[in-house]
C-alpha cells in the first residue's frame, strides 16, 4: 500500500468516528462517502454552508470568539434575535458561508479533474490549495455574508436591515443545498 492509500485509510477511520458521533453535516455525507469511494482521492474537511453569529473581543481576533449561534438550514430574525441576547462586549458579526470542501488528491491531474468537476457543480472559488507534501483541492463556491450587526451585546442594525440580511442568508443557504446536490451529480462522473 502506498503512502496516500494508507494516509486516506487512517483519514477515513477518523471520519468514520466522526460521523458516527455526529460530528460531521448531515447534508455532506453522501459527497464525502461518494468522494471517498474514489481510489484517488479522499476528503480532509468539509462544511454544508451555515449561518453563524460571532462575538469577536477585536477585530480579528478568532482566537477568542465566542460563538453565539451556528445553523446549517435557514433561519428566522428571532433565531438571531436570541443569539444575540447572549452577546456581552465585543463586535457581533453576522455571517453565511457557502459550502466548502477540501479533498486530498493522488496526483495533479486527479486534481485538475476533481477541478473541473467543481466548476461545473458551481464552486467557482476552487482552486489548489497545497502541492507540497499532498494535493489538496479546495472546493468553494462564492456566495457568503460577513457584516457586523451590532456592539457589546446590543444590535445596531434596524428591523428592516436584519430582515434583509436574514433573507440573503437563507437564500444562500438554498443555493447551497442545490449546489452540494449538483457536486453530488457531478461527482458520479468521474471515472474510478
Amino acid at each position: 500500500m502506498n503512502s496516500f492509500q494508507s494516509h486516506k485509510k487512517i483519514i477515513l477511520k477518523e471520519l468514520r468516528e466522526e460521523i458516527d458521533n455526529g460530528g460531521v453535516d448531515t447534508k455532506v455525507i453522501p459527497i464525502l462517502e461518494a468522494i471517498n469511494s474514489i481510489p484517488r482521492y479522499y476528503t480532509t474537511s468539509s462544511c454544508a454552508g451555515r449561518i453563524l453569529l460571532l462575538e469577536l473581543p477585536k477585530l480579528g481576533d478568532k482566537q477568542n470568539a465566542v460563538f453565539l449561534g451556528r445553523w446549517h438550514d435557514k433561519v428566522s430574525r428571532n433565531d438571531i434575535l436570541s443569539a444575540v441576547s447572549n452577546a456581552s462586549h465585543g463586535s457581533i458579526w453576522f455571517l453565511t458561508q457557502s459550502p466548502i470542501f477540501h479533498i486530498a488528491a493522488e496526483d495533479l491531474d486527479s486534481s485538475v479533474k476533481l477541478l473541473k468537476i467543481g466548476y461545473a457543480a458551481g464552486f467557482k472559488h476552487s482552486g489548489l490549495k497545497n502541492i507540497e507534501n499532498r494535493i489538496i483541492v479546495e472546493l468553494l463556491s462564492t456566495e457568503r455574508i460577513d457584516v457586523p450587526i451590532g456592539r457589546d451585546g446590543i444590535l445596531l442594525c434596524n428591523d428592516k436591515l436584519l430582515d434583509f440580511i436574514v433573507e440573503n442568508a437563507n437564500y444562500i443557504i438554498e443555493r447551497s443545498d442545490d449546489k452540494l446536490l449538483r457536486l453530488q451529480k457531478e461527482i458520479s462522473t468521474l471515472k474510478l
